[in-house]
């Protein structure tokens, strides 16, 4: 009997904390709709360069002139390249506005493959962020045919 009072008494305390668990993660909803963040994006230019070193490597990079504007705290954007993957920020102006060229995508193997790039742009504000892809208009090689 001693027992059977124990694993009622267990579960019960696991249902409850559990419901106190998601309770507790549960994002109010109104701040969430007051707090819209704006993010605008006004001009994107994509190219490419290539950097050839003395050991013979050519690394190819895909670079990104990139101008807006936000009501965010901060602005970033993701570099990628060779199995790593960073968020980079973009400096804001007092005005909040980024006007800037920079490396999204690299690798030591340039090729002439054309290939579509992106990248993703997030603006936070607090604790919310809005997040856009920016994928390049046309496709994109490191190396002339």
């Amino acid at each position: 009997m001693n027992r059977r009072l124990f694993l009622k008494k267990g579960l019960e305390c696991i249902v409850i904390g559990s419901i106190l668990l998601i309770s507790g993660y549960t994002k109010n909803p109104a701040k969430s709709e007051t707090e819209e963040i704006i993010l605008s994006i006004s001009k994107t230019e994509w190219y490419t360069t290539i950097h050839k070193t003395e050991s013979g490597l050519t690394f190819g990079i895909v670079r990104l002139k990139i101008s807006g504007s936000t009501d965010g705290d901060r602005v970033t954007y993701l570099n990628y390249g060779d199995g790593l993957i960073s968020e980079i920020e973009l400096k804001l102006s007092e005005a909040k506005e980024f006007d800037e060229d920079v490396p999204v995508k690299f690798t030591h193997r340039a090729d002439n493959i054309p290939r579509k790039c992106h990248t993703v742009i997030t603006a936070y504000k607090e604790n919310n962020k809005v997040s856009m892809e920016v994928e390049s208009e046309k496709e994109l090689k490191y190396l002339p045919n």
